[in-house]
């Protein structure tokens, strides 16, 4: 806006503007009274994308009110990548203390979040500047001194758009996260956290109305949900299942015969029990504890593992340690206090307890699986550096083979969890989980959906998701994970 251009009616224009571009006329007015501003002086209201090219128009029909194009960071994938790539935003005061000695003033940006803040030094670049004499009649200069700007780098990520966008499509209307991995190289295709935000709407001047719808959406859709850490529930039955082969504790024949959908090792237990979906009415062995999704046969299993191996054993899959990874993800963990309670040891066997994993590290936890019992690093910036192995000798190439195996049969049995979830003409191998979240056996807790499913001929698709407050379990979960699949698979 032009102040001296708004004229008699500038009251009227001011109130007009405002409702236009969903400010309030108060800071209209606040930004033409400032101390900088004279009457003939364009003074900022507010930026619009390119693609509010008819509002623009609309708005500059009015007295005073005039458009220039300026440059800007666009996210042309919006809300489906926007957890991933983040922000940049103007630097704040705060901003500035903490990066006091590099080079940053008042006017510049600094990334906000996401791999905009994660990678801000590599993104940023330096500025250039030159000092000289400009001759007179147009002769020419002389230049004094001279510091070339330096761009800053090109960074290119693993991400696969379409898988990205095709798995954010999925989960849209729901709270919840995907990660997509290529289990073999250990890239990453996929990283969506739902609901999102359009983080074009940050950078070209959020309104305190947006900002408040965001922040009071009881979906949280700021909150970076492939990042956090959840309770991976039964998907994390083949991490016991490995540990138990491994150390003997089992075999793929060891049969477990309990009567009924409940079980407690003795009377030590006092009102306490695991509980089962199906009771199958036959011993139950190692296949049939993954088709029915068993809690019994992993909790016995765990049981026979011990407390202190099982931590141990759970080392070899990244529990203790940071998760290599070039975005930063909350640390899983495998208890608050270690395994020292039997009902706590039991619990943890079919993923449970206090278990906590992110849908990231729950992913790549089933690459030894397809890659005779070796642990992929995970990659997210192409560097063009070579697959990397973070845990050698995870698990025996033949353990890695029947559980594999037993995991395709989740699928293919007609009574397997994830039958819903078969797709002709390919052959997939996963497991389906619901964690429940309660402090107490006999209150009524929310649960949570999960699903980890990959192809087996050719591997080249893993995806791990997960769904908040589920009615239906993890079969809310199966056919978006389904439609993933047969999208990217079956092209």
């Amino acid at each position: 806006m032009v102040p001296q251009d708004l004229g008699e009616n500038k009251g009227t224009i001011i109130t007009a503007v405002a409702e236009m571009l969903k400010l309030t006329p108060e800071s209209i007015e606040k930004n033409l009274n400032a101390s900088w501003v004279k009457p003939d002086y364009f003074v900022p209201i507010k930026r619009l994308s390119l693609q509010e090219q008819d509002l623009a128009t609309q708005v500059t029909q009015l007295n005073g009110v005039l458009s220039k194009k300026v440059e800007s960071r666009v996210y042309p994938f919006k809300e489906a990548t926007a957890h991933l790539i983040g922000y940049i935003g103007t630097v704040t005061a705060e901003d500035l203390k903490k990066l006091e000695g590099k080079g940053y003033s008042a006017n510049d940006v600094v990334g906000k979040k996401g791999l905009e803040m994660v990678l801000e030094d590599r993104l940023r670049g330096e500025k250039g500047a030159k000092v000289f004499i400009k001759k007179a009649n147009d002769a020419g200069e002389v230049t004094l001194a001279e510091k070339r700007a330096i761009d800053g780098e090109t960074v290119k990520l693993a991400i696969d758009i379409d898988v990205q966008l095709t798995a954010f499509d999925q989960l849209r209307g729901n709270a919840g996260a995907a990660a997509a991995i290529h289990p073999l190289t250990g890239e990453t295709l996929a990283l969506v956290s739902s609901p999102s935000f359009d983080p074009n709407t940050f950078v070209l001047g959020i309104s305190t109305g947006e900002w408040n719808r965001l922040n009071e959406d009881p979906l949280k859709p700021l909150l970076n949900r492939f990042g956090a850490t959840y309770a991976p529930g039964s998907t994390f039955k083949p991490i016991t299942a490995g540990i138990a082969l491994e150390n003997g504790v089992i075999t793929s024949e060891t049969t477990v015969d309990v009567a009924g959908k409940q079980w407690q090792k003795d009377s030590s237990w006092g009102g306490y029990s695991i509980t089962r979906v199906t009771d199958p009415g036959k011993p139950v062995n190692l296949k049939d504890a993954f088709v029915y999704s068993d809690n019994i046969y992993f909790a016995q299993a765990a049981l026979g593992i011990g407390g202190d191996r099982f931590e141990s054993e759970l080392s070899k899959y990244g529990f203790g340690e940071s998760f290599p990874f070039e975005y930063p993800l909350y640390e899983s963990k495998i208890s608050n206090e270690g395994l020292n309670k039997e009902i706590l040891v039991a619990d943890t066997g079919y993923g449970q307890g206090q278990l906590e994993m992110s849908p990231v590290h729950l992913a790549f936890s089933y690459t030894p699986l397809l890659n005779s019992g070796k642990l992929i690093k995970p990659k997210l910036i192409l560097d063009g550096s070579e697959t990397e192995v973070w845990k050698e000798n995870v698990i025996s190439p033949e353990n890695a083979q029947i559980i594999l195996n037993d995991l395709i049969q989740v699928f293919e049995d007609p009574n397997g969890t994830a039958h819903d979830a078969k797709i002709e003409g390919l052959q997939l191998a996963g497991k389906t989980g619901t964690a429940e979240l309660k402090t107490s056996k006999d209150e009524d807790g929310k649960e949570n959906g999960l699903f980890v499913a990959m192809n087996t001929e050719n591997p080249r698709l893993l995806i791990s998701m997960l769904i908040e407050d589920v009615k239906n379990g993890s079969h809310e979960v199966t056919p978006k994970v389904k439609s993933i699949m047969e999208s990217i698979l079956k092209k």
